[in-house]
């Protein structure tokens, strides 16, 4: 069930994305559903899928592909490095700064 719970989670998350890509915005706040602590992050399935998704939905929001020719156990190394650095911050903190080195 709790499968189930985090997959929609990241669906709504991707539709959220879509939402935002075509409405103009002016504030940078933003609210993460289902989002892990970068103190909890273990490399669980759930956490695994999550940040799958929010790549995903980025890209497809932004028409990009941020992971083009990287392995997802890279992604999961790049998060645990950055995570183990930033135990204070979450995993959204942590996929933006892949993100951001992967335009």
């Amino acid at each position: 069930m709790k499968n189930k719970a985090n997959l929609l989670g990241a669906v709504m998350l991707v539709v959220s994305v879509l939402a935002l890509s075509v409405t103009p915005q002016h504030a940078t706040a933003y609210t993460v559903k289902q989002l892990g602590t970068c103190a909890d992050w273990v490399g669980g399935p759930d956490d695994r899928f999550w940040i799958l998704g929010f790549i995903s939905g980025v890209n497809f929001a932004q028409d990009a592909d941020h992971a083009r020719g990287v392995e997802a156990k890279e992604i999961y190394k790049f998060v645990t490095k950055y995570c183990t650095k930033n135990p204070n911050h979450d995993l959204a903190d942590a996929t933006v700064a892949f993100i951001s080195i992967h335009e």
